[in-house]
């Protein structure tokens, strides 16, 4: 398998860099090699567990925009004219195979190789127009549009990958090239975007080299020909007489009837006003040179307001990695920026020759590779449900603070829990979820640098998003998780694997192993033992070997029957061990059975300790016996022998919440293990009071040997 996947990697690297070359020369090319990556991309998905593209709020609008555009198909005027779609939107879609494919490293290098080909291109492009009279500098196989949109995106990334580190600083040598093609092309939108994209690159990255840049542009906009300079000026002259100005206008004259699917893509020649195309000069123009304009008319409103929130998103994303200072991603965004503004005057996004470079593009942007955490930062554990998953997710923070020695981890519970959590010796501090307003304020004030929802709560990852912190790791499988959650991680929760070690996947942006050996291990404090013996001896005990029975469960798990505990705990009693019986307030009936076959010996001390109380006692205890709940989980993790008790159904037995430690031994029914428990209408819903008391009695005797 591990071989197999290799030459995976391998063939697609290389399908990689055949595309962005063959973006600049052959559609043809680019079409094989877009193949090849969605094919070497489905085998990936097959040979790689956690292979699936990440999702965010970016992939989800793409997707949606994308299929607005298929959907309105049906709805189109020229259903034959808008088919076309098909050639051209998978190419949009690359963004998916390159994004779940390849790694910063690689698409850093396929980006100097496409800079490296659009050089070439522009050297063909101005010698056709030097040498042999062209018009206009173009491709082989596209117009001039797609080969200046082309050389603005080579010239941005061009730049800022010589910024990058010193061996790269080789690549400027393409600029003149690249800006020489650019000026052949005489797209003067172009020219515009490439200038602001450069002026945005050098001032972010290297703002002390910007005067000199000015002066570059000063002295080439001196030496160049009249005639171009005109042309440039042209740019911004729209008379009654300019064509693009008649583009407008028809288009908005169509606004008036505007379906709610809009026409169908690429219908513009079927629906254009005849009486304003007579106006138009240029007769080869077939789109309306404005995306925006052109996806509202020809998919809706809909399809339009998504590609505006792509926009947005985009240039979110852009300035984060401008406050990052992420050379390469500031590069990408410059290229972004010149895109955009060409996207007002032209068909940016619908253009073959782009397409595939703009989801390469959006790949890199998307790259959510997260910079290690650095000395002094602020982590924050989420986990507000029950007792047992927040010592389950205590050491996360262990792992944390040995991956990063200077990070601090704090953590957030519900309220009986915060005192327990705040028991590891790798938790800074321990608040309670309170309200989202309150709770969100209390965070950004805190200025946590990363956040992880280990358990999936809505008002929790509501309270995270409001504190605008940056990195918010947590589950994609939630409806909400794409808007509230900056890193999604696509991991089923499945029965085969501990809860602690699910916890652990929720950290792989950090490359941590979610398989490592570790075990949750709290500390008490010393007075906190003291009270926990004056109890015990308030209530009887004598200091002879202690066992704790725990009999409830809070409606957690499948327990084992009371009486069964109270059977085990006489015939304990018969051995001269002290019974001691612990619970709250909801276990009153667990504890009255429980007494009520034990008899009159047992040390009771239900509704008789807070939540460090019963710590201090289960530390104390020489062994405890519960089922899968709470206080077995913490009386393990404070390093107490312990017997749990356990059904035979996955979901809730030992292998996914049993107690972490040596010194455990799992108790349960004689039976097949089962997939989930379901309830009455399985034959065995009694499978607990199969359980025999002897058994109990014999793991309890075992681990007191075992401690002496």
């Amino acid at each position: 398998m591990v071989n197999r996947h290799k030459y995976i990697e391998t063939a697609a690297l290389f399908s990689l860099y055949g595309l962005v070359i063959s973006a600049l020369f052959s559609i043809v090319l680019v079409e094989i090699f877009a193949g090849l990556l969605f094919l070497l991309w489905g085998l990936h998905l097959i040979t790689v567990e956690d292979g699936w593209v990440k999702r965010s709020l970016i992939t989800w609008v793409l997707l949606v925009f994308v299929g607005l555009r298929l959907l309105s198909i049906p709805f189109s005027v020229n259903i034959g004219a808008s088919l076309k779609v098909f050639e051209k939107l998978p190419l949009l879609l690359l963004f998916f195979p390159i994004y779940s494919l390849f790694e910063r490293k690689r698409l850093l290098q396929a980006a100097i190789i496409f800079a490296i080909a659009a050089a070439v291109a522009a050297l063909l492009g101005g010698a056709r127009v030097a040498l042999f009279g062209l018009d206009r500098a173009r491709t082989t196989y596209g117009g001039y549009t797609g080969l200046s949109l082309q050389l603005v995106i080579a010239t941005s990334l061009a730049l800022g990958i010589a910024f990058i580190d010193k061996s790269r600083r080789w690549i400027l040598l393409l600029l003149p090239i690249l800006i020489f093609g650019l000026t052949a092309t005489f797209a003067r939108t172009q020219w515009v975007s490439a200038t602001i994209a450069l002026i945005f690159i050098v001032a972010t990255v290297k703002p002390k080299y910007l005067h000199y840049l000015l002066a570059g542009i000063a002295v080439l906009a001196s030496i160049a020909p009249e005639s171009v300079f005109v042309r440039f000026l042209e740019t911004f002259r729209y008379g009654w007489d300019s064509s693009r100005l008649h583009i407008w206008s028809g288009g908005f004259r169509l606004l008036e009837n505007l379906p709610f699917m809009g026409y169908g893509p690429y219908t513009f020649g079927y629906i254009f006003p005849d009486d304003i195309w007579n106006l138009v000069i240029d007769k080869k123009v077939w789109n309306y040179h404005n995306d925006f304009l052109q996806i509202l008319l020809e998919s809706g409103a809909m399809a339009m307001i998504l590609l505006a929130a792509l926009w947005g998103m985009i240039f979110r994303v852009a300035v984060r990695a401008t406050r990052d200072a992420d050379i390469f991603k500031i590069s990408v965004s410059g290229a972004f920026i010149g895109l955009f503004l060409s996207s007002i005057f032209n068909g940016v996004i619908l253009d073959p020759m782009v397409m595939p470079i703009f989801a390469f593009l959006l790949a890199i942007l998307r790259d959510d590779k997260f910079p290690e955490l650095c000395d002094g930062d602020r982590v924050l554990l989420v986990r507000t449900d029950r007792l047992g998953d927040v010592i389950l997710t205590t050491p996360m923070a262990r792992v944390l603070r040995e991956k990063f020695p200077g990070v601090k981890v704090d953590m957030m519970t519900k309220g009986y829990c915060a005192d327990i959590a705040s028991m590891h010796p790798d938790i800074d501090r321990v608040f309670a979820f309170d309200s989202i307003f309150s709770t969100s304020q209390s965070i950004h004030d805190s200025d946590y640098a990363a956040a992880v929802l280990v358990h999936p709560d809505l008002k929790a990852a509501l309270a995270l998003a409001f504190s605008r912190i940056p990195l918010r790791i947590g589950t994609g499988f939630r409806l909400w998780s794409p808007f509230l959650l900056t890193c999604r991680i696509l991991r089923h929760r499945r029965t085969d694997r501990h809860e602690m070690r699910l916890n652990l996947d929720l950290l792989k942006p950090f490359d941590i192993d979610p398989d490592m050996e570790i075990a949750p291990r709290l500390e008490l404090e010393e007075n906190s033992r003291d009270d926990a013996e004056q109890l015990l001896a308030e209530n009887g005990y004598s200091g002879g070997t202690l066992v704790v029975f725990h009999p409830g469960s809070g409606g957690s798990t499948l327990k084992c029957p009371p009486e069964i505990f109270g059977k085990a705990a006489k015939l304990l009693i018969e051995r001269d061990v002290e019974i001691a019986v612990t619970g709250s307030g909801s276990d009153k009936h667990e504890t009255a059975t429980f007494l009520s076959t034990a008899g009159n010996a047992v040390i009771v001390l239900s509704e008789k300790t807070d939540i460090i109380l019963l710590a201090g006692v289960l530390d104390r205890a020489d062994v405890v016996i519960a089922s899968g709940t709470g206080p077995l989980h913490l009386a393990a993790a404070l390093g107490t022998p312990v017997g749990g008790v356990y059904p035979p159904s996955k979901t809730s037995g030992p292998v996914r919440w049993g107690p972490l430690g040596s010194k455990s031994i799992i108790i349960r029914p004689n039976l097949e293990e089962c997939e989930r428990c379901r309830g009455k209408s399985c034959p065995h819903y009694n499978c607990m009071e199969l359980i025999e008391p002897d058994k109990i009695v014999e793991a309890v005797l075992k681990l007191i040997n075992a401690r002496a």
